[in-house]
């Protein structure tokens, strides 16, 4: 099975990597609150980075809590 059609993991991944002047945050995975920390910390170090601009990934993301509250 190559890592495109890999099945997603029951938790979520947050994997922050550098593409061209972008910095791209994927979440992968089963995303509720617990995850937030993570992804803003993934967002803020782009920033120190010094990226110019940020894209937050969501198409392997399998599942979003729902965030009201």
């Amino acid at each position: 099975m190559s890592p495109d059609h890999a099945q997603a993991p029951d938790h979520a991944v947050v994997t922050p990597h550098p593409v061209g002047d972008a910095y791209v945050v994927t979440l992968t995975g089963e995303v509720d609150l617990d995850v937030a920390p993570g992804t803003e910390l993934a967002i803020r170090d782009a920033g120190r980075l010094g990226a110019r601009r940020v894209v937050i990934d969501l198409s392997r993301m399998t599942f979003a809590d729902d965030f009201r509250g």
